[in-house]
C-alpha cells in the first residue's frame, strides 16, 4: 500500500552522482504532488486552473497569480504556482511561493517535501535534509520524502545513511521506480553491485523501455570481476535494448554493448562498437573516457573480457 498523500504527478530533478567505466550513477529527487479532492467545489477560477492542468504553463503561471492576486491570503494557489516552477526548473521561484505558502500552512509535510526538492535543484543538500526532516516529522510514512532525504544523502556522498532511507521508501511504496533506481546507484557507488541487480531489475519491470537500468544492469552482468555474478547472454541482450533506444549515440550504452560483446566472445564486434564509442567522447571532448576505451579495445584485440571492481 502506498503511503504518499494521495494521487499524484511527479516532478523530477535528476542529480548525478558519477560517471564511470560504462554504469550510468544518477539519482532523482521527485516529490509528489498532492491533489485537490475532486469532490470539492471549486471557484470559477480554480476551475479554470484545473482545466489548464497539462496544457500551456504560462497560461496556467498567469491564471493562479491573479487568484493569488485576488485572494493573497489563501495558500492552495502558491503550492501550486512552486509545482510548476519546479517543473520548469526555476528553484528560487518555488522557494519563495513554498515559502509564503508554509507561513500560511505550517504543518503541511508535503510542502516541506517540496522545499526539500527546491533546495537540492539549487545544490543546498544540507537544507534539503533538514526539509525532508521536517516533512517527516509532520508525516513520518511520507515516503517521498523518505526517498529524497535519502538521495539528498547520497548526493553529499554519505551513502551508508542514504541506504536506510531508501530501504524504508521501498518498503512503503515498491512500485516507484525511480527509489528503486537510486538504491542501485547508491549500491554500485558503495561497491555493492551484486545487490544493486535486483533493483535494476524491478525498474526493468516497472519501465521496461528504461535505457540507463538496462544499461547498468548489462554492465554489471558483463564486467563483474566474479562468474557467478555474469550473465553474457543476459547482457547482450540488455545493452543492445539500451542502444536501440537511445539511437546508438550514447558513448556509454555503446561501451556496456562491446563489453557484453566480449563477454560472450564477440571479440570483433566488440573492438567495432568500442571504437565508435570512443570516437563518441572524443568528439564530445571527454578524453578521460576516450583513453578508458583505448584500455578496453586492448584488453579485446587480446580476446579478453573487460572486468570491473564493483
Amino acid at each position: 500500500m502506498k503511503a504518499s498523500p494521495s494521487r499524484s504527478r511527479k516532478y523530477i530533478a535528476a542529480v548525478t552522482l558519477c560517471l564511470a567505466a560504462g554504469i550510468v550513477l544518477a539519482v532523482v529527487i521527485y516529490p509528489k504532488s498532492t491533489e485537490q479532492d475532486s469532490k470539492k467545489n471549486h471557484t470559477p477560477k480554480e476551475r479554470r486552473i484545473a482545466k489548464l492542468e497539462g496544457e500551456n504553463q504560462k497560461e496556467l503561471l498567469a491564471a493562479i497569480s491573479l487568484t493569488i492576486e485576488s485572494d493573497p491570503a489563501k495558500p492552495g494557489p502558491y503550492l501550486k504556482r512552486a509545482k510548476i516552477w519546479l517543473e520548469l526548473k526555476q528553484p528560487q521561484k518555488a522557494l519563495e511561493d513554498l515559502d509564503r505558502y508554509i507561513k500560511l500552512k505550517p504543518e503541511d509535510a508535503e510542502a516541506y517535501n517540496m522545499l526539500g526538492m527546491a533546495h537540492g535543484m539549487t545544490g543546498d543538500h544540507g537544507g534539503a535534509i533538514a526539509d525532508f526532516n521536517h516533512a517527516l516529522k509532520i508525516n513520518p510514512n511520507h515516503s517521498e520524502a523518505l526517498a529524497n532525504r535519502g538521495i539528498a544523502y547520497a548526493n553529499k556522498h554519505d551513502f551508508k545513511n542514504a541506504l536506510p532511507d531508501l530501504e524504508r521508501s521501498i518498503k512503503l511504496n515498491p512500485d516507484d521506480p525511480r527509489t528503486q533506481l537510486s538504491m542501485a546507484a547508491v549500491l554500485t557507488q558503495l561497491r555493492r553491485a551484486k545487490d544493486a541487480v535486483p533493483y535494476y531489475r524491478e525498474v526493468i519491470r516497472l519501465i521496461p523501455d528504461h535505457a540507463q537500468a538496462l544499461n547498468n544492469l548489462a554492465f554489471i552482468l558483463s564486467t563483474h570481476p566474479k562468474d557467478h555474478a555474469r550473465n553474457g547472454k543476459e547482457a547482450v541482450r540488455l545493452a543492445e535494448e539500451a542502444c536501440r533506444l537511445t539511437k546508438h549515440r550514447i558513448p556509454r550504452a555503446l561501451e556496456t554493448l562491446a563489453a557484453a560483446y566480449a563477454e560472450v566472445g564477440r571479440f570483433e564486434e566488440a573492438i567495432e562498437i568500442a571504437e565508435k564509442a570512443k570516437k563518441l567522447f572524443m568528439e564530445r571532448l571527454k578524453p578521460p573516457d576516450a583513453t578508458r576505451l583505448t584500455v578496453e579495445i586492448n584488453l579485446y584485440k587480446k580476446n579478453t573480457p573487460y572486468r570491473v571492481l564493483q
